[in-house]
């Protein structure tokens, strides 16, 4: 079975001088590189937001992003080596 596997690739990083990274907490580091990996989805366009409205007349806004698993990137590339 084949099938088309679509998507953007998102990376962030941040950079800590060596002398700080045995001081910081690693919450920390997660928390400032997912910040920064949902400000880039955000930039591209890769969060999609829609809004209805209940009976009751309340808003409701949901927000959806495309997520290829792992495994299923690591296909397309083993199958793009094999072609090189």
């Amino acid at each position: 079975m084949s099938y088309p596997i679509q998507g953007k690739m998102v990376g962030a990083q941040v950079t800590i001088p060596d002398y700080d990274f045995n001081n910081i907490d690693p919450q920390y580091i997660k928390s400032k590189l997912a910040t920064e990996f949902v400000t880039k989805m955000l930039e591209n366009k890769l969060i999609e937001f829609t809004q209805m409205s209940t009976p009751m007349g309340d808003k409701v806004i949901t927000c959806r992003v495309f997520i290829t698993p792992d495994s299923d990137v690591r296909l397309l590339r083993e199958h793009a080596m094999r072609k090189i």
